[in-house]
């Protein structure tokens, strides 16, 4: 019975059916889809670099350069190597290649994801001028139907004309076949060979991977150049082929010489050192080069106009010049960096005179300089953290000597200086050793304490430890390799950028908050969408009282007349500053004003420890080259220029830390203590209920209360009752003020008389804070606006994405701040953003 029913005829019908119903289906969809005007992503939008006020505009990573031509100023042959490399069936096509279609659809059943391979150049054409890089199948769909249409209505060599003239070519802003042919090979597109066409067209799927001159590094510059012969001869068989060259024609081509990148004037001078940090941190953040250079990105940065000018006109007012304004000596170079201690925040640098002409930076990542005696202040912080006081005394005379100093088992302070000479003991205080910067205190403290606590304290200060040690650290924060220096740690020996010894510095100006340096503040997309936004990580490295004393120890530095640092007195303000010298290969001087922290460094050569190198060798500073003198002058000029028309702030008063000890022994000349498991007297003991620290130097401790949510004058007086004073920001904020946030925080158990930084909300008659629920689900955020006071408008957001979880905030109008209670804020719903290396937000590679 069953075959009667169900038998050939019936099955066939079925299926003609279903592919009647199929193809009406797709004729439809075809029928409906209209060509739409072009993109405006068909013209690539530059990426703008902002200073920091957001507004100012400092830098165009890539100005467009497109120059049309007619296809007959195209060589055949390079239509060929075109049409060979990207479509083979161009000609012959009607805007699509079913086997190439095919293809594709085959690796996306194997792959599981969208990919190239099935394009035609006709598709291409598409994408590029009427749709997006979207990696879906209804993209996909689209481009198929508005190929075949305009191939019906468009000559194939308008189609191809048209193609050669929006291809993107790489170099940041080259565009089309005559911009591509005058980058590469200096001439117009007319004029190319049929080697010089077969390299443009191996580029166009994916230019930076195959150009020779594209990255950073000669290894990445060779990987593109053997990809690149790989594509040309790849491409020059695929002629073969179609007819457009004979086997032997073929065989005797060879890759020809390209030119240079020529990044142009845009990165000359003292601002492209700017720009090139700017580029480096948005690669870390995650962003690709083609986003970067061409992706319409609005970059907000930190750099401070002012700052930045101080810097660099400090330098050209300081460096050392003959009487016709040359320079004394070329070969010396300096590195400056400014930052704010509130955010770690670069506000300006001088990284050389220009870039263009020394791309090596002196204050950002590529000079590596030794601090010298800028690092002393680290030890001081750390000695204080052990109840050390400012009145300790360690060995002041010229030398001091032990075995574990390395090679050279003696350090010497410069010029044979021994301020201890007139003690019966030959001692000085801590706090005398910092105003002189005598290194044998400095290294009788390192003996004494040991040169882990002198490495640790720079690396919570911001120095990378990796730096400190010389070599590797472990998970644990221990030095792994060094450079037989440990004990030297506090004469600054080991090497690190210049921004790095800022950084630190910011760290004491705080008040003992650490925060990362960074130049990227705000990143937005062209569609308006914050692609990025710094989120500060602070995090406190000192106790505010260790910091206190630290600050005035160098403060006395600046104001003491046998201080080092005297030079910064020209500051008419509460400064706090220290010089260093390493053997005198570099010269430094760097400290602080609550504001703004910052370190010079003078070099000579590539920074190596050799004797062409010696500062001694500079013009006119036979007699030494010291922090104190040209690099003070320098330091001192940036300063003042930086903070014109700033307040006067103060540092805070002394806590006076510690017990005043006099370790004894001082180490003897190539001993070195041994270790005894006797208890000394009162060894065992411990401090009495309240007090903390090791007997007897034991010290009352309280516990901080809670004082969020309390009115400002309500926590003033609450934390006075448990001995604890409050440090408040903004300082001028009235006691109606409501505290928000508290470090430390309740719980914690700190020193008695101990300082708490207290973050308040003055009070705003009539307003409500605007939450950020970016990113947020639609229904969430609505109902955070509304518990506000507020009202949420939501809008569609209807920018390409990639596709993930749909309904979630991608921009809101305004954003976070003090608005009129009941305001609206509108909030614009999309797909969540993806990666920008995800997978399915990959470009498909031009075909």
């Amino acid at each position: 019975m069953f075959h009667k029913i169900v038998n050939w005829r019936t099955v066939l019908l079925g299926f003609l059916g279903l592919m009647l119903a199929g193809l009406g289906a797709i004729y439809l969809a075809y029928a409906n889809t209209e060509i739409p005007d072009a993109n405006a992503q068909t013209n690539y939008q530059s990426s703008i670099v902002y200073w920091g006020d957001g507004e100012t505009e400092l830098h165009r990573f890539a100005e467009i350069q497109r120059e049309p031509v007619s296809l007959n100023d195209v060589p055949k042959h390079v239509q060929d190597a075109v049409i060979a490399a990207e479509d083979r069936t161009f000609w012959e096509n009607e805007g699509f290649d079913p086997v190439g279609i095919a293809r594709a659809g085959v690796n996306a059943l194997r792959n599981r994801e969208i990919s190239g391979g099935g394009s035609t150049i006709t598709q291409q054409y598409v994408k590029n001028y009427y749709l997006t890089s979207e990696q879906t199948v209804s993209r996909k769909i689209k481009e198929l139907f508005i190929s075949v249409k305009i191939d019906q209505n468009t000559s194939k060599e308008k189609i191809l004309e048209d193609y050669l003239n929006t291809v993107f070519w790489g170099r940041g802003t080259v565009h089309g076949i005559q911009t591509a042919a005058q980058s590469y090979f200096g001439k117009n597109a007319s004029e190319l060979s049929v080697e010089e066409g077969i390299v443009l067209a191996a580029m166009i799927p994916n230019p930076v991977i195959y150009d020779p001159d594209h990255g950073n590094t000669d290894e990445a510059k060779a990987a593109n150049l053997e990809r690149l012969n790989n594509r040309f001869r790849a491409i020059a068989n695929a002629m073969v082929q179609t007819g457009a060259l004979t086997k032997p024609q073929a065989d005797a081509l060879q890759v020809p010489e390209i030119n240079p990148r020529n990044r142009g004037n845009s990165l000359g001078g003292t601002n492209g050192y700017l720009i090139d940090v700017v580029k480096r941190e948005l690669i870390d953040l995650g962003f690709t080069e083609q986003e970067i250079e061409q992706g319409g990105l609005r970059i907000e940065t930190t750099y401070d106009q002012k700052v930045q000018k101080a810097a660099v006109e400090a330098v050209a007012q300081q460096y050392p010049v003959d009487e016709e304004g040359e320079p004394l000596d070329p070969d010396l170079h300096v590195g400056l960096a400014g930052v704010d201690p509130e955010t770690g925040a670069l506000l300006g640098f001088y990284g050389g005179e220009d870039f263009i002409e020394r791309p090596f930076n002196n204050a950002v990542y590529d000079a590596k300089l030794e601090p010298g005696s800028t690092a002393k202040p680290f030890g001081v912080a750390a000695a204080l953290e052990r109840d050390i006081s400012l009145q300790s005394r360690y060995h002041g005379l010229s030398e001091i000597e032990d075995e574990r100093f390395g090679d050279t088992p003696i350090v010497g302070n410069q010029g044979d200086a021994a301020p201890g000479r007139d003690s019966p003991d030959g001692k000085i205080t801590l706090l005398e050793g910092l105003i002189r910067s005598t290194n044998t205190v400095f290294a009788d403290l390192t003996l004494q304490e040991g040169y882990e606590i002198m490495q640790d304290s720079l690396s919570r200060a911001g120095v990378p430890l990796e730096d400190v040690c010389a070599g590797e650290a472990d998970e644990d924060g221990n030095c792994i390799s060094a450079a037989n220096f440990e004990y030297r740690t506090l004469l600054g020996p080991f090497a690190t950028p210049v921004v790095e010894m800022a950084e630190a510095y910011a760290t004491l100006a705080s008040g003992g908050y650490h925060n990362d340096w960074h130049v990227v503040e705000r990143v937005v997309g062209p569609g308006g969408d914050v692609r990025y936004e710094h989120e500060p990580e602070r995090e406190r490295a000192y106790d505010s009282d260790v910091v206190a004393d630290t600050t005035y120890g160098l403060t006395q530095v600046v104001e003491d007349d046998a201080g080092t640092a005297k030079i910064a007195r020209e500051l008419e303000r509460p400064v706090a500053a220290k010089t260093g010298t390493h053997e005198d290969y570099t010269a430094a001087f760097g400290g602080y004003v609550p504001q703004l922290a910052a370190e010079v460094v003078y070099y000579k050569g590539d920074g190596s420890n050799i004797e062409k190198n010696s500062l001694r060798s500079v013009p006119g500073f036979e007699d030494g080259f010291s922090g104190g003198n040209v690099p003070g002058r320098t330091w001192t000029a940036f300063m003042q220029m930086a903070l014109e028309g700033e307040p006067v702030e103060p540092f805070p008063e002394p806590a006076n830390l510690g017990e005043d000890r006099t370790p004894s022994p001082t180490p003897t000349p190539t001993s070195t203590p041994t270790p005894t498991d006797e208890p000394t007297q009162d060894e065992d003991q411990e401090c009495p209920e309240g007090t903390e620290g090791e007997y007897p130097s034991c010290y009352p401790v309280v516990e901080v209360p809670n004082v969020v949510d309390l009115t400002l004058g309500e926590a003033k007086a609450r934390l006075s009752e448990s001995g604890l004073d409050a440090n408040v920001n903004p300082d001028n904020a009235p006691d109606e003020s409501i505290v928000k946030g508290q470090d430390p925080g309740a719980g914690e158990t700190v020193r008695e008389g101990s300082t708490v930084r207290l973050n308040v909300e003055q009070p705003n008659d009539g307003k409500v804070r605007v939450p950020n629920v970016v990113g947020e689900l639609e229904s969430d955020a609505i109902s955070i606006l509304e518990s506000e006071g507020l009202e949420a408008n939501p809008q569609p957001h209807d920018f390409a994405v990639c596709p993930d979880a749909e309904d979630l905030v991608i921009v809101q109008e305004p954003a976070e701040g003090m608005v009129d209670a009941g305001s609206t804020v509108t909030i614009y719903i999309g797909e969540e953003l993806l990666e920008p290396d995800d997978p399915e937000c990959a470009d498909d590679g031009g075909g």
